[in-house]
């Protein structure tokens, strides 16, 4: 396992480089990686002799380790693992408790004369061993013990003996200190492959000899070889295998893959070590590829140039070099597309692939003969749906399942360090680079949750700049990038832009800009004139100079020339923020996106759709194709006025069922809402779904500003209320004013005034009963209670045939001699001519919801 340390780190160098590569059955501790132990925790880690920490999963080179561990180190690595489990019933030694956890190792070590107590008698377990302890132990494991003592005993000779026969190596320390985790793996990893000294003279001639055994074979039995794996579960390297999906083909021999990640390494030369067990059959615990055994050379698909039969070139740098490199190709070719061997295709290896493909020499001979295609594709995770292991992408590209107990195919799922990820882990914005096989039996998949955060301030034609360092956009990531852009910028494995977060300008308003000026001789002051999204028309100054679309340090009477044309103000949505001085510090014009498809970007100002005649769907609340909410800015700017007074700020209840209307929607997201929209035809009637407003009054009053406005009083929604009328709306009907006994369905403004306003019963007719409807879902009855039962009411119309109606949950009101009154169904009694009261019935959507007794 001499070469694993340069073997591990070309799988992280090919991993960066684009080369799509499995994970280890074995996770090897971060705090190792990169280091001269990371060899000997790989191996002793995967054969289950020393592993990381249970929480944290730190290997922890540099800490000390004590006798009591080692002697379990001892243990396991000489296969006496079974005879410690079975020796914990008693202690040896008096400062080892029954229950001490690892009074069964020490028991068994002890026994085989690993390590002896100390002088007194006592083992000392929680004490720092040694170096020259630890090395010791494993002279004595390996059967060295003869030759120590003949070259000067403890703890000279046994030092001495460790050098010679290499378990020293890459392995010094201080002899007298506590000996380190990490140099204690690397003495013991050394330890595993060194030839066993063995007695082979007895009685007066005593003999020692070194024997062709080691310990890793003959008391782990665990083979360590080398070769190239050339047939999985799923192929050979150019065939189907035949295999099943538990067997790999390593020097023509077949092997069970385990726990190990042998199945995913088809055409790859590794270093593997594997159980034999007691049926012959051997199981890998370990396979790791081996960059010693061949040349390879990986190219992204963008710097492929050309390839045929006999050469292969592409550019190492396509932006410096004059000429492409280029390579040899041998004559028989294997090709291993996303895993699986396939039949040898070259069409697939041109410059628009997205992934990578990798040319890997393995006879010697400077011809390439096997080449692995990876293709892949990026999924940046919206959500997961545990139940049946779906990915769904954020962007809206086909969703992917990995079910683990899916046996139609096979999946790995790793992160950039090739560490396993579960499904569980997966989270928002985790950008999953894969590839699926021709087959759809394997799936790779390397999890990625790297970003950059900052803002865009350099681009070419194909780079970003962010923080002073260049990307690269994924394929995935279709919305254009601008300079200045800002947010978070999730990176794919390979370490280009495939998804972002835009900082969003939360405390920006809408804000429809009417006029726009600058004041002053000596000292200009631009001023905006604007409709507030509180329906108030204001004329705010400006900084002198402000960050408008983005940049800052704009002179705000600058901004005023932009949003003039031939010296008049083109009117317009904006987006502003304000100091705390109530000055303007930034403006925001919107990008027109009305032409061409549907235009979406959550981030940036954006009028998304422009069109006429758009019909609103009450029941959906949706306005043509957009979703319409609470939430949604409803500007009303009548097209043909310039007239601010005639401007307002309205919700959705200004929409009607099946009404049409010219809009322009801006900053749709995802889901189609809109969250803001300019109407220029504002003649849509008022909403069936507003409750009645019965009149009581009309008053005549001034408000803050001085104008005369009218106040109209009544029941309301199940209560007595107050509501003013907005601007010049005139409470007329046919027969000359409203006034009190009338029934109103009401329009109101953003700020709770009445609008608009339909006539729903006329109190001048009261004798005159009728059954019509108003609107799609609205039926009004207005009649005589020809009987009254508990939870409803007949009545007729017009001495016709009598109706039923129920009374669960209807809202009442009562008018009688000019008085209005929230009454209950107690209140409603059958007809009289002594106590002559009619009722007015409002069915909306096939239900009761408002009943009006009229006497």
């Amino acid at each position: 396992m001499r070469k694993l340390q340069r073997c591990i780190a070309f799988l992280l160098v090919c991993i960066m480089a684009s080369s799509f590569m499995p994970a280890m059955a074995f996770n090897i501790a971060e705090d190792v990686k990169g280091t001269k132990y990371e060899e000997s925790a790989y191996v002793l880690g995967a054969l289950g002799i020393m592993v990381g920490d249970a929480g944290t999963g730190n290997f922890r080179p540099e800490d000390s380790i004590t006798r009591a561990e080692f002697a379990k180190i001892a243990v396991v690595m000489t296969g006496l693992n079974d005879a410690a489990s079975s020796s914990k019933g008693i202690s040896k030694f008096p400062d080892v408790a029954v229950d001490h956890w690892a009074n069964g190792y020490i028991n068994v070590a002890s026994s085989q004369n690993l390590v002896i107590g100390r002088t007194d008698g006592t083992f000392d377990p929680e004490s720092k061993i040694t170096y020259q302890e630890a090395m010791t132990i494993l002279v004595r494991a390996l059967g060295y013990e003869p030759a120590a003592l003949s070259k000067g005993g403890y703890p000279t000779g046994y030092l001495v003996v460790g050098v010679e026969t290499g378990i020293a190596k890459n392995a010094v320390s201080n002899y007298e200190e506590p000996v380190k985790r990490g140099i204690v793996a690397n003495m013991t990893n050394n330890a595993l492959t060194v030839k066993l000294m063995e007695q082979t003279g007895f009685g007066s001639n005593v003999k020692y000899e070194i024997v062709d055994k080691t310990i890793l074979k003959d008391k782990l039995n665990v083979e360590k070889g080398e070769g190239q794996i050339t047939a999985n579960g799923f192929s050979t390297l150019d065939s189907d295998s035949g295999l099943s999906k538990e067997e790999v083909i390593i020097n023509k021999e077949t092997f069970k893959i385990g726990n190990s990640n042998a199945d995913t390494l088809l055409g790859y030369y590794v270093d593997y070590y594997a159980k034999i067990e007691d049926d012959k059959t051997k199981t890998i615990i370990l396979a790791i590829a081996d960059s010693s055994k061949k040349d390879a050379v990986t190219v992204e698909g963008e710097n492929i140039e050309s390839i045929n039969a006999q050469e292969f070139k592409y550019w190492v740098d396509k932006e410096k070099d004059s000429r492409p490199e280029s390579i040899k190709l041998a004559d028989k070719l294997y090709m291993i597309y996303n895993g699986v061997g396939m039949n040898l295709d070259l069409s697939v290896i041109k410059n628009t692939l997205a992934g990578t493909v990798k040319f890997v020499e393995t006879t010697g001979d400077q011809k390439y003969d096997v080449i692995f295609i990876d293709e892949l594709t990026n999924i940046v995770v919206e959500d997961v749906i545990e139940g049946s292991y779906k990915i769904i992408d954020k962007y809206g590209n086909d969703s992917l399942t990995v079910d683990p107990s899916d046996d139609a195919y096979h999946f790995t799922m790793v992160d950039k360090n090739l560490n396993t990820v579960e499904f569980k882990d997966l989270k928002e914005w985790n950008v999953l680079s894969y590839t699926v096989s021709k087959d759809k039996k394997l799936i790779r998949i390397i999890v990625s949750n790297d970003f950059a955060e900052g803002k865009i301030t350099e681009m070419s034609e194909d780079k970003f700049t962010i923080n002073g360092k260049e990307y690269k956009v994924a394929d995935n990531y279709k919305t254009p990038l601008k300079l200045l852009d800002e947010g978070i910028f999730y990176l794919d494995a390979f370490g280009k832009i495939a998804a972002v977060e835009k900082k969003s300008n939360t405390d920006s308003a809408y804000a429809y800009l009417i006029s726009a000026g600058v004041t002053g001789s000596l000292e200009e002051v631009a001023n905006f004139k604007i409709l507030t999204t509180d329906s108030k028309v204001q004329t705010l100054s400006a900084e002198e100079k402000i960050k408008f679309n983005g940049k800052n340090g704009t002179y705000s009477k600058d901004v005023v020339d932009v949003v003039k044309k031939d010296g008049k103000t083109t009117s317009q949505l904006i987006k502003i923020k304000t100091n705390a001085s109530g000055k303007i510090s930034e403006i925001e014009t919107y990008e027109d996106k009305t032409s061409g498809n549907l235009y979406i970007d959550e981030y940036d100002f954006i009028n998304n759709f422009k069109g006429n005649d758009v019909v609103f769907k009450a029941n959906s609340s949706k306005l043509g194709q957009f979703n319409i909410t609470d939430e949604t800015i409803v500007f009303d700017i009548p097209e043909n006025s310039n007239d601010p007074d005639d401007y307002t700020v309205r919700d959705k209840k200004m929409f009607e069922n099946d009404s049409k209307y010219n809009v322009l929607v801006f900053d749709v997201t995802e889901d189609m809402t809109a969250k803001a929209v300019i109407v220029t035809n504002s003649d849509g009637k008022t909403n069936e779904e507003e409750p009645l407003f019965v009149i009581s009054k009309i008053t005549t009053s001034r408000n803050e500003d001085g104008d005369e406005i009218k106040k109209v009083y009544g029941a309301y929604n199940g209560e007595m209320k107050t509501f003013v009328t907005d601007g010049d709306v005139l409470l007329k009907k046919d027969s000359g004013a409203l006034k009190a006994g009338d029934i109103i369905r009401v329009r109101l403004n953003s700020n709770g005034e009445i609008e608009k306003f339909d006539l729903v019963f006329d109190i001048d007719a009261k004798n005159t009963e009728f059954s019509k409807t108003m609107g799609d879902k609205t039926e009004l009855i207005y009649g005589k209670v020809a009987r009254k039962f508990a939870t409803s009411i007949n009545v007729t119309v017009n001495g016709g045939d009598a109706h039923n109606y129920s009374l669960n949950g209807a809202t009442v009101y009562s008018y009688e001699n000019d008085k209005i009154s929230v009454a209950t169904t107690a209140d409603i009694e059958r007809f009289d001519e002594n106590n002559p009261a009619k009722v007015l019935i409002r069915i909306y959507d096939n239900k009761v919801e408002e009943i009006v007794i009229v006497k």
